[in-house]
């Protein structure tokens, strides 16, 4: 039997995903999915449009959790909920824009930025898998036939963007990328 703290965090975890999902559906409803969304309770959800030919904006940050502050860790089946991107806009992100690194010793000073071709850039900060201090993860909507626990996760280590697969099990961050224009 699981521990009351072990059941307790994955019952706060799984609650916080839903209420970030019905929060997104709610401002794809009201008419915000062309730049900037707002959430319930607050938190806000920026999406920068970086000048792909797809029209496709990027979260400018990782979710967070529902007081805003903390990125928001989830597994495969949770992120699933969200609208992350799919393996077509991950490969659009990687192929059309400029990517420029400040790789410090301290992990919590390294930051990737993606640079579209309009100029306007996404940042990525530490806030990957939390068992290494080498890559920045995420989760892509894998439409893929892949045996049981494996999904795909873009990650980037210093300028080098790619995708893996990886047990669908782990957390990552979550990042949004939705349809504009």
């Amino acid at each position: 039997m699981e521990d009351i703290a072990i059941q307790s965090d994955k019952y706060a975890t799984k609650k916080s995903a839903e209420l970030l999902a019905d929060s997104l559906a709610q401002a794809y409803r009201d008419g915000y999915d062309n730049g900037y969304s707002e959430a319930k309770e607050g938190v806000a959800i920026e999406f920068i449009d970086l000048g792909l030919d797809s029209g496709t904006l990027w979260s400018a940050s990782p979710l967070k959790d529902i007081d805003g502050k903390s990125v928001l860790y989830l597994a495969y089946d949770d992120a699933i909920q969200f609208s992350i991107p799919t393996e077509e806009q991950w490969n659009e992100l990687r192929d059309n824009c400029s990517w420029e690194c400040s790789w410090d010793d301290d992990p919590r000073q390294r930051v990737v930025k993606c640079i579209g071709p309009n100029g306007n850039y996404i940042e990525f900060n530490f806030n990957g898998h939390r068992l290494t201090t080498q890559s920045f993860y995420f989760w892509i909507l894998d439409n893929k036939d892949h045996s049981g626990e494996q999904r795909l996760a873009a990650s980037i280590n210093r300028c080098d963007a790619r995708i893996n697969t990886e047990k669908k099990s782990f957390v990552f961050p979550v990042r949004l990328a939705i349809r504009g224009r």
